[in-house]
């Protein structure tokens, strides 16, 4: 990717459901040291409830029914 050719190591996940996103999001700051610049972009499916934003995985079809479930099964 073009960010690699600058020097940035890449985390890619693609299609993901809420366990492997969390794994993958875990790698991701598990990677991260002291004065790293860090880029972290994700594109998905996201909501805002309220306030708060939301990162929505592949497998939580949960999140239709009921805005309440967010805080549950969504990121």
């Amino acid at each position: 990717t073009e960010l690699e050719k600058i020097g940035f190591q890449v985390t890619v996940g693609i299609n993901l459901t809420y366990k492997k996103m969390l794994q993958k999001i875990f790698q991701f700051i598990r990677q991260i040291n002291k004065n790293d610049l860090v880029l972290f972009f994700f594109s998905g499916h996201g909501v805002q409830v309220g306030d708060q934003n939301y990162l929505v995985a592949v497998d939580n079809q949960c999140l239709i029914d009921d805005v309440e479930m967010y805080r549950h099964h969504a990121i």
